[in-house]
């Protein structure tokens, strides 16, 4: 690829879009608003200068533009950033992630996205076509998935043609594409999230639905019926659909308690794994033994194990009410719940739509405990940490219930993330069962 690339962010995406684009001939400038004042950074740095990409620091946003053709941030640069709205107003290309990797792949790309339910799709359809004997690479950004992973830059540069690349994709990649095709995409679903970045649920919709504007008839799409808010008008693609009466796919084929984790929600996720690989010439039989083969990823209703005949499940993923709401349906048996962290813009009112009949107590941790307990029954607990919400969980739970972290928040108040909010109630479940992790 030639081209002077500039892009945005030292980070993990970022860095592999750096070496992916000058290992393909492109002349490439990072740069960055931190100091390089932490190890790994200084090695990253040391890493691309080693392949001749300049490498900025401390940047303070200017730009000589007579130097720069593209473009290129990292997911994680605001889409606001003065510099981006700069290259608009210039009109200067700009490119994302998984823009660059389109351009870049001799394979073609398998795409998912989706508010719920995406890395689990993802990670699944993978699984389902290695065990299909397809050449297919996990790709994308799985945090704490417990998968392979490789960037898609990555994976798009050294990929061949007899390979297929099967990548999440998020909203914030999807805000700058032009030509970004993907050969099969779904859209899992579409709730409210990222209101944040992208202004509106109406703005992050038109967001997700942009995964199709490139297709062909030669390409595929896969639709969930029940979810009509992921169709969009002139579709060119293929539809192939589940989830409805008169579906291509009918979900009854599919043995909820065969799954790595139950629930309807799971079922869809494995339907549209199935059609997936179907599209892909998959046999249905080899399919349906691969989705019993498969084990489930780590922080999505992962199960931890049981003691005393309580079950422990952490669904430290479950980051907006819309998921907690899931998480509640795919439980069996009485649940004793672990909620909350930060709430912000997101709607709780998801929540009002769970039986908490089925739910034996609740236990409220994190910033937003107090706009959450309006939405809870009357007798939820309010609990300063997760320590010390489990202590009372476990106190609280008796033989035959299942203790389940559902957040239904963000994790920023207590975690860095909710990998790191998960490993915590992952430990606290250890220690308590006696496991060695």
């Amino acid at each position: 690829m030639t081209g002077r690339f500039l892009v945005i962010g030292l980070a993990r995406a970022g860095t592999a879009m750096a070496v992916a684009l000058a290992k393909s001939g492109a002349s490439v400038h990072v740069v960055d608003q931190k100091a390089a004042d932490q190890l790994s950074m200084l090695h990253e740095m040391d890493r691309l200068e080693a392949l001749g990409i300049e490498v900025s620091t401390s940047w303070s946003g200017e730009v000589d533009w007579s130097l720069v053709d593209v473009v290129a941030p990292s997911p994680g640069v605001p889409l606001r950033h003065p510099t981006l709205t700069e290259a608009q107003e210039k009109g200067i290309p700009i490119w994302s992630e998984i823009e660059v990797a389109y351009r870049l792949s001799k394979a073609p790309i398998i795409a998912i996205t989706g508010t719920n339910g995406k890395s689990t799709v993802t990670a699944l359809a993978w699984f389902i076509l290695r065990e299909c004997g397809e050449n297919a690479v996990l790709c994308g950004h799985l945090a704490g998935s417990g998968y392979p992973e490789t960037p898609l830059t990555t994976a798009a540069l050294k990929s061949t043609r007899d390979q297929i690349l099967v990548a999440e994709v998020s909203s914030y990649q999807l805000e700058f594409i032009e030509k970004f095709r993907p050969h099969v995409c779904t859209i899992t679903n579409i709730g409210e999230d990222h209101i944040d970045r992208h202004g509106s649920v109406d703005a992050y919709a038109k967001t997700k639905l942009r995964i199709y504007e490139n297709q062909t008839g030669e390409d595929f799409v896969i639709v969930n019926q029940s979810r009509p808010e992921t169709l969009a008008p002139n579709i060119r693609a293929q539809i192939f659909t589940y989830g409805g009466s008169n579906s291509d796919f009918d979900v009854a084929q599919i043995n909820e308690s065969e799954l790595s984790s139950p629930g309807r929600h799971n079922v869809d996720n494995a339907a549209a794994a199935w059609l997936i690989a179907r599209t892909m010439g998959c046999d249905d039989d080899q399919v349906a033994k691969a989705i019993r083969n498969f084990r489930g990823l780590k922080n999505r209703m992962e199960y931890l194990g049981e003691h005393n005949g309580l079950r422990f499940v952490n669904n430290s993923m479950c980051t907006n009410p819309e998921a907690l709401r899931a998480s509640i349906e795919s439980c069996s048996g009485p649940i004793v719940l672990i909620s909350g962290g930060v709430l912000g813009n997101l709607d709780p009112a998801p929540i009002t739509g769970i039986d908490f009949a089925r739910v034996r107590a609740s236990f409220l941790i994190g910033l937003d405990t107090a706009r959450l307990a309006q939405f809870f029954p009357p007798d939820a607990v309010v609990s300063g940490s997760l320590a010390q919400a489990f202590q009372l969980a476990v106190d609280a739970a008796q033989p035959g219930d299942t203790l389940l972290l559902a957040p239904g928040c963000k994790s920023f108040d207590q975690y860095q993330d909710f990998i790191e909010r998960g490993d915590s109630f992952r430990a606290l479940v250890n220690a308590y069962i006696g496991k060695t992790t």
